[in-house]
């Protein structure tokens, strides 16, 4: 998964976060991907990041929205899959999902989805 560990209180505080290459900037980006706050585009400007995998982060983000739109028993396996190549693991897409899901239920529909 690829969520914010760390959250910035402004816009100008991820910018700030972004210029400089640490161990804290990737949570900089996830915030700035979940929150719609910058486009790839300008994250990319601030950090000179390759195109093409800031366009990865952003699909798993784009996968946890529409995970979060739905319950476990009316994910769809393509949804699943998907969560699962985009390196979810079954306790976070529990975690995201709008029901009570555990852990253990995502694995069983998983396993069950061959």
């Amino acid at each position: 998964g690829f969520q914010p560990k760390k959250r910035y209180e402004t816009l100008s505080e991820i910018k700030q976060e972004l210029k400089v290459p640490t161990d804290k900037r990737i949570f900089a980006i996830a915030q700035a991907l979940h929150d719609n706050l910058l486009t790839v585009e300008e994250i990319h400007e601030i950090t000179k990041i390759d195109h093409w995998f800031l366009r990865r982060l952003e699909n798993i983000v784009h996968t946890w929205n529409k995970m979060e739109q739905t319950t476990s028993s009316d994910m769809s396996n393509e949804l699943l899959l998907e969560a699962k190549k985009n390196g979810y693991s079954d306790r976070q897409i529990a975690d995201c999902v709008s029901d009570d899901a555990t852990e253990d239920d995502i694995r069983t529909k998983r396993k069950a989805a061959g």
